[in-house]
């Protein structure tokens, strides 16, 4: 079957990132293609330096490299038949798996979350797709920005969770149990906690009295969540939770929120530098929405400005433009996570 891959209105750009790691994978980081038609992007994955094998769901897998990292998994998803992607998942436990779904449906989100599966694209391109494995594979092995801490107890869920936390350089550390989480918090510094109270045995007045009788769990941006399938229950809202945090959030809005937060923590300072590479002493108005407006702000101020397009100021220009560049580029398979817009969390009055 052959398919037609969307060019015009791509979201992924084809230039390959200005970056050693992306140009030539000299690790030779393995992929395997899964696809309707893997002759497709041969040619583009092995100018990036991978490795390539290909792979039919049900048959036996292609020999994978004894050292390193796993494997990345490009597979292509035809209708709604998702069943393909647990055998994947079983064939090659360590990969990290990008979907290609053309005709993605929104009840095939809770499905796909179920099997863990962070990476998906509805639009694609053979080069541009070649540049994001790319720039995904550049992540591994650089220093960490930071921890999160999650008390989780599903596998796949947990797997999520990491990826995206692992693609803007932060680690999840889960912990087993409410003490365990307590201990770690004592003895690490985290940016962010994630508690799934929905956990069996998870006892939120216990949870709660031993939150508020340790300063360490206080100390952090506590996020509290559950499996709403199994629903919300009175003694989860009146238990006093609300003290550590705000709202009690389904899965998919915790999902939603983690993508957002770390896409602005990612993108927000590069923002800004622009903007104060764009300041020019003396000159006001310069940020007006329309060219008319500009030059009735500015005027012939504007000719005052030459430090702007000086060598060192627009060599920044352009590294910032890069790193934003990566950082729209490794953030687009995961915007499938950003789930239908709602007005406010479930449970938004707090717990």
């Amino acid at each position: 079957m052959l398919v037609n891959f969307p060019k015009a209105n791509s979201t992924i750009t084809p230039r390959a990132l200005k970056s050693k790691k992306t140009e030539m994978r000299k690790s030779m980081d393995q992929v395997i293609l899964a696809t309707c038609d893997n002759s497709l992007y041969r040619r583009d994955l092995e100018a990036h330096g991978f490795s390539l094998g290909e792979y039919t769901p049900g048959l036996t897998p292609p020999p994978l490299k004894s050292t390193g990292p796993g494997p990345y998994i490009i597979a292509e998803i035809k209708g709604q038949n998702i069943t393909a992607l647990q055998d994947m998942k079983s064939a090659f436990p360590a990969s990290e798996i990008l979907c290609l779904v053309p005709s993605f449906e929104e009840k095939m989100r809770g499905p796909l979350i179920e099997l863990g599966l962070s990476d998906l694209l509805k639009r694609w391109d053979p080069p541009g797709l070649a540049s994001l494995v790319g720039a995904m594979a550049g992540r591994r092995g650089l220093p960490l920005r930071g921890r999160i801490a999650v008390l989780e107890e599903s596998v796949s869920f947990l797997g999520i969770l990491s990826s995206i936390s692992s693609r803007f350089g932060f680690a999840t550390e889960n912990t087993p149990s409410i003490n365990g989480l307590i201990d770690y918090l004592e003895n690490n510094s985290v940016e962010l906690v994630l508690v799934n109270i929905g956990c069996r045995g998870f006892d939120i007045a216990e949870f709660i009295k031993k939150a508020y009788a340790n300063s360490a769990i206080k100390k952090y941006p506590l996020v509290a969540y559950k499996d709403l399938a199994e629903g919300l229950y009175v003694h989860e809202i009146t238990s006093g939770l609300n003290r550590l945090t705000k709202s009690i959030l389904s899965r998919e809005e915790l999902l939603n929120l983690l993508v957002t937060l770390l896409f602005r923590a990612e993108t927000g300072p590069l923002i800004n530098e622009i903007n104060a590479l764009h300041e020019c002493e003396g000159l006001t108005g310069e940020n007006g929405s329309t060219l008319r407006r500009l030059f009735y702000d500015a005027g012939t101020s504007l000719c005052e400005c030459p430090e702007i397009f000086s060598e060192n100021r627009y060599a920044r220009y352009l590294d910032v433009n890069r790193k934003l560049e990566y950082a729209l580029t490794i953030t687009d398979p995961l915007r499938w996570l950003i789930g239908p817009s709602k007005k406010g969390p479930t449970c938004a009055g707090g717990a």
